[in-house]
This record gives structure tokens, sequence and C-alpha cells, in this order.
């Protein structure tokens, strides 16, 4: 039996822990024995206690990863409070590991760095590291970081091709221990029902500038006053941003727009992915790879999207790219998809076509074992 420590970011707030917790769940328990310690309060904590899976909670493990197009001296900033009691974490760290006779960790988020350091100077245990986040080109802390990564783990993961390929475009000498590209696993289904009846454009994430929520509230002035009837779901809540939530808030009353609602976060967002109409992603990262895409992607719901380049997203045969969430051009395409249910159908069939290529449960976990074997062995 292989022990391995799985490490948690998000508690269940957010994509990578959602991921997490798909291949811990899915993984041979005949062979693997899993570990997870999450450094955030969360949902997915009761999850994995149905599962029967070693579940613990270690609030102070420091996490940070730069973002592309963000000033993140300034998002360092407000991670320096976890230093506080980061040194308690990792004595509660190396107890545990100690304790549980720990074989193998897995750092679900590139952020653990420091966590990789200290793991890597006080035990002879491999590290894998999983890269969840938008590979920013041009940051100079994120080179640090990753260096360190490269430095400390045995391999990495990545989420997509894209991601690999930027990465090794930035740090060819990679290509010697062949980092590995899983896809994550998605529990959603294409359910059989009127999907033209409520027509509910769905947004789940982070409401952050960033993120791009506020081009929401311009989306859901041009469908109202060009009478396009389609509600705006907001699913999530701010992190750190709450002065930019309250304007998004007070804009919404002084518009008086009444097709755009925050429904705050939720904690099954695979059920509110396959009940939507569209899936929106504004996001001025550009980064049209998330957990909702993914989601989206296996219920067979098509999506808008910023960006311009993904494995998953093909511009007008599964979903659509709009530059700068554009929103004459989003309504114009919700416009012609609500119009038409053959025009709807046919993109739906072929995200789900790309969901069999791509996000087949089976290859993602037998790829994750055959890498866990390796390197136990």
């Amino acid at each position: 039996m292989i022990n391995i420590l799985h490490l948690d970011t998000e508690g269940g707030w957010g994509g990578s822990s959602i991921s997490l917790f798909n291949i811990v769940t899915n993984l041979n328990r005949k062979r693997f024995k899993p570990f997870v310690i999450c450094r955030k309060n969360g949902p997915i904590i009761e999850k994995y206690k149905k599962k029967n899976i070693n579940i613990y909670k270690n609030l102070n493990l420091y996490s940070f990863s730069p973002k592309p197009r963000t000033n993140n001296f300034k998002l360092f900033l407000t991670t320096i409070p976890q230093f506080i009691f980061f040194i308690n974490g990792l004595i509660k760290l190396y107890q545990f590991i100690n304790k549980n006779k720990i074989d193998i960790v897995h750092l679900n988020f590139e952020g653990f760095f420091l966590v990789g350091i200290f793991l890597n100077f006080f035990f002879k245990i491999p590290i894998v590291i999983h890269y969840r986040s938008t590979i920013p080109t041009k940051s100079i802390s994120h080179k640090i970081i990753s260096i360190i990564n490269l430095f400390v783990s045995k391999n990495i993961i990545f989420i997509s091709k894209i991601e690999k390929k930027k990465f090794l475009k930035i740090y060819p000498f990679l290509r010697k221990i062949k980092p590995h590209v899983v896809y994550n696993i998605s529990k959603c289904k294409n359910l059989k029902f009127n999907r033209f009846k409520n027509k509910d454009l769905i947004y789940i994430g982070n409401i952050s500038f960033n993120k791009g929520v506020d081009r929401l509230i311009d989306l859901a002035q041009y469908l109202q006053k060009h009478k396009i009837k389609s509600l705006i779901k907001i699913y999530g809540d701010t992190r750190g941003e709450k002065s930019y939530k309250d304007k998004i808030i007070k804009k919404i009353k002084e518009l008086k727009l009444n097709n755009i609602k925050l429904m705050g976060r939720t904690k099954n967002p695979e059920e509110i992915i396959q009940k939507a109409f569209l899936i929106l992603r504004p996001s001025r990262h550009n980064d049209p790879w998330g957990r909702d895409i993914i989601d989206a992607c296996s219920a067979g719901i098509p999506c808008i999207s910023t960006g311009n380049e993904n494995d998953i997203i093909i511009n007008k045969i599964n979903s659509y790219y709009v530059k700068n969430f554009d929103s004459k051009k989003v309504s114009e395409i919700i416009k012609d998809l609500s119009n038409s249910n053959r025009l709807y159908n046919k993109i739906s069939k072929n995200f789900l076509k790309q969901k069999k290529l791509l996000l087949s449960k089976e290859k993602s976990i037998l790829k994750l074992q055959n890498l866990f074997l390796k390197l136990y062995n």
C-alpha cells in the first residue's frame, strides 16, 4: 500500500479543490491509501468524510501564486499574515508525515512552493506538483517560484497541453523529466430537459475585477435594452475585494437591472452548470480554462469566454471566444443560440464529442496512478 498525502489549498471553494476530490475518490484504494490536508475550511471536508477518506485541516500552510496581468507585489502583500503561524503549520505537517509514514506528497497547487522547500529539506519523499493556474509568461515572481518547484519536485503535472507548452517554452530543460498532462475529471452529465425554458446564463467563480464580473453588468444592460430574455446568475464571492463587490451591487440597483442576480457561493457548482443554458467566462486574464469550462464540456453546455487558445474550446464549433467580452457580440451569440434549437444542439453535441476525446476519467486516473507508482519505485 502506497501512502499518498495530497495538499488542498481551497477547501472546496475553488476548481482545484474539486478536481483533487475527483482524483482522490477515483484512485485504486487497494493500491493507494490517500490522506488529504486542507489549508482552508470548506464543504469538501464533509464530502471526503462521506467517502471514508482520511481528511485533516492545517490552516497554517503558506500558499501564493502570481497571476497574469495582475499587480503581484500587491497580491503578495495580502498573503503576509499567513507567515505568522506558518512555522506552526510546518511542525504539524512534519509530525503528520512521520506518524502516517507518507510515501509520496502531491502538492495540488504550485503556490505551495515554500512547503515544497520544507519537505525537500527534512524528508526524502518524492514530491509531485500540480500546476493549476494559467501560467503568466512575463512574471519574475512566477519564474522564481517555478524554479523552486522544479528543484524540489520529482515531476510536474499540467492541466492542459497549452499550459505545458507555455511552461516548456520558459523552462526547456524540463523536457528531461517528461512532465505530464492530466485533464481534470468532471462528474457533470448531459441532462435531458428543455434548456430553452429558463435560459439561465451562469457565471461561477470569484467576484473580482480580474475575473471580469463587471462585464456581466454591461451584458445585462445590453440584453435588457434589446429585449433578449435571459437571466444572468452570478455564483461566487469576493476574496479581499469587498469594495468591488459593493460597486457591482450598487450599479445593478442604479441601473434597475432585473436580469442579473448575485446568488452567493454554491457548494454544488456541478448541479448549477448541468441546468444552465450557457456558461459565461468574462475573465480579463483571457484564460478559457477552469473548472467551469470542464464541467460545461462534460454537461454539453456551450460557453462564451475571453481568450483564444484552449485544448477544449474550438471557436464557433463547440463554444465561443469573444475578445474583451464585448457585450454586443456576446448578446448576438446568446440571441442566435436562443432562437435556434438546431444551432444550440449542434454546438452542445460538438462539446460532448470533445469530452469523449479529452476528458476520460479512466485515462486521467490511469496516468496519475502510473506516475505515483513510478515515483514510489
